[in-house]
């Protein structure tokens, strides 16, 4: 694991959280994250990464291409099966927070959706770097035999920003 993308991803994941939070100050969850961060990064920041890439990974293709209807599907990730090897309780706490996040997600406009957009697909690609994971090497590939696909949806989520 590359120490130099491992900080870049952790840098940019706490960012990330730190804006979310003045775009959204009543929720807690984003607060909650990053203190499990902020509490995690020293002792073990390989596992931040980990149980990012194990969750969010699998969606890498949705994210470059700033899927929003597959995003705000809840069906779409609660057919994961990463999603349903929890137990019910938390399975159907994460089913809630989906909805959440779609709600969310419609009260933001143009500008904020590109930006949350350009951190996810960040994240992604710093992730992969980062990871040893063979699969996540794959996300990387991926990603340069894509870029006109990929450079293609940012513009659109650019304009529309612009709006």
């Amino acid at each position: 694991m590359n120490v130099v993308f491992l900080n870049s991803f952790l840098n940019q994941l706490e960012e990330f959280l730190d804006d979310l939070r003045v775009l959204l100050p009543t929720w807690d969850d984003v607060l909650a994250i990053r203190k499990t961060i902020e509490l995690g990064r020293p002792i073990n920041p390989r596992a931040i990464l980990d149980g990012y890439m194990h969750y969010i990974s699998p969606y890498y293709q949705h994210i470059f291409l700033r899927n929003e209807e597959f995003l705000l599907n809840p069906e779409n990730i609660a057919k994961d099966k990463n999603f349903q090897d929890v137990d019910e309780a938390t399975y159907q706490d994460n089913y809630s927070k989906m909805f959440e996040l779609k709600d969310v997600w419609n009260q933001f406009n143009g500008h904020n959706r590109h930006t949350i957009w350009e951190y996810f697909c960040s994240l992604m690609f710093t992730g992969a770097r980062a990871s040893n994971h063979p699969e996540h090497k794959l996300i990387i590939t991926w990603f340069h035999e894509n870029e006109q696909k990929i450079r293609q949806a940012a513009q659109r989520t650019a304009k529309e920003a612009s709006q």
